[in-house]
């Protein structure tokens, strides 16, 4: 896989230097302080793509957002018997991966790839406006609610199954 868009490398040089600026100057950055206590002190991928959003780098917060949730869907794979068979694969795949063991249902699917081709589309490079990254974000905290659901139902079912192993 290439290297990420020039904007979303030039908006996360921006980020650290407004990072810098809000942690060592003046009054008028500290605003953005809790916003970059969140993303650097805790890693919160999803709160990193609102502050990119907020700040006006749109394709930026759409590629932050498909990257968390294509790391939450490769998390959610891992849980599965066939753990194996995962590599290090895109949104569309890990979501036909996941479709095919039925941890995941063909509305959660559709709302995946529809996700990931607006994601895929800013991220290689298209223009986005304010309202396209809104749209794209909703999108993304949908999806990341249905990988929760799926998350919580994949666990509930191996623990199941590791009890009837067990009692076996």
């Amino acid at each position: 896989m290439g290297l990420p868009s020039l904007s979303y490398r030039i908006a996360r040089t921006r980020l650290y230097q407004w990072y810098l600026q809000a942690r060592f100057a003046s009054a008028r950055t500290r605003r953005f302080q809790p916003l970059l206590r969140a993303e650097f002190a805790n890693g919160d991928k999803f709160s990193e793509a609102e502050f990119l959003q907020r700040a006006g780098f749109y394709a930026a917060a759409v590629c932050v957002m498909r990257n968390a949730i294509e790391n939450s869907l490769r998390r959610l794979a891992l849980i599965g018997p066939d753990w194996r068979d995962v590599r290090r694969c895109g949104v569309e795949s890990l979501a036909s991966h996941l479709l095919k063991r039925r941890v995941l249902s063909d509305f959660d699917a559709r709302m995946l790839s529809r996700f990931a081709g607006r994601a895929n589309r800013a991220a290689h490079g298209a223009e986005v406006s304010r309202d396209q990254a809104a749209k794209t974000l909703r999108d993304g905290e949908l999806v990341r609610g249905l990988i929760d659901a799926a998350r919580r139902r994949a666990l509930s079912a191996a623990s199941a199954q590791s009890l009837l192993e067990c009692e076996l």
